[in-house]
């Protein structure tokens, strides 16, 4: 009896074994991991520039892949559109296997701007893959009723090697400079020649978070000011340093890349004639698609920069983001957020056209004309290009409810 009891545990268990064992087989075979990375189509572009940032992929179970988490990762290289994915099972797990086409990288492009009693016209040539590998090298002339600019700059992407990646900039301008309030008064005027030149660095600590540090100097001239309105006594020879956190993440929802980010930064700009001055700022962008083509749009913004009396407040000031304020508007400090919704119009094989409307509001500081609260609606319409490696092309109108001031615009990766 007790030999028939031992054999039939015996058998319960073998047959239970058996069962977990086939389970763990079938569940093997159709859930294998992802072992290897194809791409196919490559002509200009090295294949590590798309490949490197796919490597997290490997190692994943292959029943769990969502494709457009691969998308979003393509996509986001800037210089590839994804044509095709597969998941082929080999002996060794699975490969995922990509067929991209690649984007026109290399192109002039011109800039047209006007409104508000302004105009600015401009040309520049860029390669937005230069070398192959996604970086971005481009250069020209703007030229306007402020005066004229001449801009070069340089982005050289961090690769598989985890050396940092590291951007230059060169800037010479002979501008009127305008400082105006959000009824666009006239506070400031005078003319400047200015020399700038930056160098950047950036290192992706993962698929998320990098670090950045910024490094320049600018110099500026003062020029002829008589007749000018309260101009700056002296120019300036600035030494800049910031560093900038940034925490990033991208979905595809089959029409729009959209984004959540974070980024922290912290600048201390060093004035030669012995002042000084410090700024912390803040974005912050919430982007989420309710149904594929139709999302939510948010932005916030915020700088904080404690006054010190000395001339180098002037030249660091600067304007805060979005379509309500004119663009002579400065501030030293500022918070601001945006809230809207961007619906897919019409798509095409070359692309897709969407509209979007947002709600802006601004909170502002300066010495000059203090508190400043401005809101109101904003609008437009984006191009987006499938098969040009440019963000968007968009234009916008906006309507200042505080100040009663009614803007348009043309832009090239529109944001607020």
């Amino acid at each position: 009896m007790c030999k028939i009891k031992f054999l039939l545990i015996f058998c319960i268990f073998l047959f239970i074994f058996s069962v977990q064992l086939l389970a763990d087989e079938n569940s093997t075979a159709s859930s294998g991991s992802i072992t290897q990375i194809e791409i196919i189509g490559l002509r200009r572009t090295r294949e590590e520039t798309v490949l490197f940032p796919l490597e997290r992929f490997l190692g994943r179970d292959a029943s769990l892949l969502d494709v457009n988490d691969v998308q979003a990762v393509i996509r986001n290289v800037g210089v590839v559109e994804p044509v095709n994915i597969e998941l082929i099972e080999s002996d060794n797990g699975f490969i995922l296997r990509l067929t991209v086409a690649e984007r026109w990288s290399i192109f002039p492009f011109p800039l047209i701007m006007a409104g508000s009693g302004s105009w600015t016209l401009g040309l520049f040539l860029a390669d937005t893959n230069a070398f192959g590998l996604a970086n971005q090298l481009a250069g020209g002339v703007i030229y306007g009723s402020s005066g004229l600019s001449v801009i070069s700059v340089y982005n050289h992407n961090a690769g598989r090697s985890r050396f940092p990646g590291w951007n230059i900039m060169f800037m010479y301008g002979n501008q009127e400079v305008k400082n105006t309030d959000s009824s666009e008064n006239v506070y400031r005027l005078y003319n400047i020649n200015s020399l700038r030149i930056s160098l950047g660095l950036n290192y992706p600590v993962n698929d998320i978070l990098s670090v950045s540090t910024s490094h320049s100097f600018t110099n500026i001239a003062l020029e002829d000011n008589t007749n000018k309105i309260s101009p700056p006594e002296n120019g300036a020879m600035l030494l800049g340093n910031s560093i900038n956190l940034s925490l990033r993440s991208s979905n595809w929802d089959g029409i729009f890349l959209s984004q959540r980010s974070l980024s922290l930064r912290y600048g201390y700009t060093y004035d030669f004639l012995g002042s000084y001055s410090h700024e912390t700022g803040l974005r912050l962008v919430f982007e989420h698609s309710i149904i594929p083509g139709f999302r939510i749009t948010s932005t916030g913004n915020a700088s904080w920069r404690p006054g010190t009396g000395h001339s180098t407040d002037i030249y660091t000031e600067s304007g805060p983001p979005g379509e309500i304020l004119p663009s002579g508007f400065s501030a030293s400090s500022y918070a601001g957020i945006s809230l809207g919704l961007e619906k897919n119009l019409m798509q095409f094989s070359w692309g897709n056209i969407s509209v979007l409307a947002s709600w802006q509001t601004v909170l502002s500081y300066n010495s000059i004309t203090g508190n400043d609260f401005n809101h109101g609606p904003s609008g437009g319409i984006r191009l987006f290009l499938s098969r040009i490696a440019l963000p968007a092309l968009g234009a916008y109108f906006a309507y200042n409810m505080s100040a009663d001031l009614f803007q348009m615009g043309f832009s090239m990766g529109m944001g607020f």
